[in-house]
């Protein structure tokens, strides 16, 4: 499984949930993929320092991330595309409808429906609640996923 995480600028929501999400294959024993990308990402911008720090926090890191706008090829690429917000997968969907099943938010995902603001240009603090939510999400959707595969 390929799992596509996008969000707005790559820099901050999606590079933590790739994150999250690759300790959370490996924790599993999952040879599964995590990618990210932004819908309107400035290509080969860093991961915000906020979003960094709070990896680093949680043992994990940031330092290569590069940011990537969303292409037709990660799209088809990824067996699932999960959006952080409506907006984000309602976008998605009409710019790959071919892809439109697979397009969900992460919160449809984890069958929380619940959206992960985006906390750029917050306090270290506004990132670590959305790095909470984040940890959360990841692992009830990879939870959820890895069922329906019968793995």
């Amino acid at each position: 499984m390929n799992l596509l995480f996008v969000c707005t600028g790559n820099t901050c929501r999606s590079p933590m949930a790739e994150t999250l999400a690759r300790r959370e294959f490996e924790q599993r024993g999952l040879n599964w993929r995590a990618e990210s990308a932004g819908l309107m990402a400035e290509a080969g911008a860093p991961a915000s320092r906020h979003a960094a720090d709070e990896m680093a926090r949680r043992g994990l890191s940031l330092d290569a991330h590069r940011a990537r706008e969303v292409t037709a090829e990660a799209v088809a690429r990824a067996g699932r595309v999960l959006a952080m917000t409506d907006t984000h997968r309602d976008l998605l969907r009409a710019a790959y409808p071919d892809a439109r099943d697979k397009i969900l938010t992460l919160g449809e995902c984890a069958d929380t429906g619940e959206t992960v603001p985006d906390p750029y240009g917050g306090c270290a603090a506004a990132y670590r609640r959305c790095a909470d939510r984040l940890e959360a999400l990841v692992r009830a959707a990879v939870e959820a996923m890895a069922e329906k595969e019968n793995i």
